[in-house]
């Protein structure tokens, strides 16, 4: 058995990235607090600040307090918990049990606990790649219990506003508690067919690269255009990036000029300044436009005489329709335009050239 403790520096596991350690302080918190069987009052010194501003003292639920001061034990005195049938005892995984415990409690004593296993980068490398964290599970469980009580009321019994409204408090980008996300996004699958009118367009709008998601666009074709409007005229440029590609899966041509506008005419809400994003944002356009060449022509056209160079060479080499006549023209025309160009790469006209090649070899 191989128990890592990741001191201060960066390393990623399983796509998490682990901070600085800090030490188990576990015993001396204990100092700060005061339990009984009563209604518990924490104080806070350093830890002050997860009280909020001007308070220096908490108050913690006397609800299922046997239980909770059961584990809150065990993280004190290792010899109290249960003990791995294989391996002997591991530190590691003791915490991780209890961490994942933890969040049946919404309780001070318990976030606090789970704050300090967050705060531990323990780690235990099991073999064949199975790394478990202690961290993992304690994030998990704080997420678990700030967001129990919201997700409480996301049922199909409550206002239509007041359930929109708890799903737009959690799928703010970026996000920050993704066990709420991650409810959310089941929540909203499994109530499509009940109110799509109403549910369809969240799902579309709110999570474009869900599997899952396409699926119930095809079915429900009206509702997914309201959320792929969304999509398009979003401030983040992944969900832009990603409402083009779904609106090109699901053969919705009717966003085309829309999406030339918000691609090569700076009509969008994203942040123009980010080039990179842009130029994503232009290929994928590009990739749509593909899908409707017939109707795409206008807008192949003013691609190849833009200055988007990565553009130019993608229109190029990804025409589908080779024995199209006015695709060929079209190539043609622009062929004899970059003869003028002194400007154009020798390799960009050496493409143009064997493409057009390729199309009239096609139509023989």
């Amino acid at each position: 058995m191989i128990v890592l403790f990741i001191g201060a520096g960066s390393v990623v596991w399983h796509g998490r990235a682990l901070g600085q350690d800090w030490g188990n302080r576990w015993n001396e918190r204990q100092n700060y607090k005061t339990y009984s069987g009563q209604r518990s009052t924490v104080r806070v010194n350093e830890w002050e600040a997860a009280a909020g501003p001007g308070r220096g003292e908490r108050f913690c639920s006397p609800g299922q307090e046997r239980e909770l001061l059961e584990l809150l034990n065990q993280l004190k005195n290792p010899g109290l918990g249960p003990k791995d049938k294989i391996g002997g005892a591991s530190g590691v995984r003791r915490k991780y049990r209890i961490a994942r415990k933890l969040r049946k409690y919404d309780d001070c004593r318990a976030r606090d606990a789970l704050r300090e296993l967050i705060s531990e980068n323990a780690c235990e490398d099991r073999g064949e790649g199975d790394i478990i964290c202690v961290k993992w599970a304690a994030e998990e469980s704080l997420q678990v219990i700030d967001s129990a009580k919201d997700l409480k009321k996301l049922v199909p019994a409550s206002p239509l506003d007041e359930q929109e409204k708890i799903i737009r408090k959690y799928t703010k980008r970026p996000y920050k508690n993704n066990f709420a996300v991650h409810a959310i996004k089941k929540y909203l699958v499994q109530q499509a067919g009940v109110k799509p009118d109403f549910f369809v367009p969240l799902l579309v709008e709110l999570f474009p690269a869900y599997p899952q998601t396409e699926m119930v666009a095809r079915q429900y074709r009206k509702p997914a255009g309201k959320g792929l409007e969304k999509c398009l005229t979003a401030s983040e440029p992944d969900r832009v990036w990603w409402g083009i590609n779904l609106a090109r899966y699901l053969g919705r041509s009717e966003f085309l000029a829309q999406v030339h506008d918000i691609a090569f005419r700076a009509k969008g809400n994203i942040d123009y300044s980010d080039k990179t994003g842009v130029a994503e944002i232009q290929i994928a356009a590009i990739g749509y436009y593909r899908e409707f060449e017939d109707k795409a022509l206008k807008y192949y056209r003013a691609v190849l005489y833009s200055d988007f160079v990565r553009g130019r060479e993608y229109v190029i080499s990804g025409i589908k329709d080779l024995a199209n006549p006015v695709l060929l023209r079209m190539l043609k025309e622009y062929s004899t335009h970059l003869e003028a160009d002194k400007t154009t790469s020798t390799l960009l006209k050496e493409r143009l050239r064997r493409k057009i090649a390729l199309m009239e070899a096609a139509r023989r």
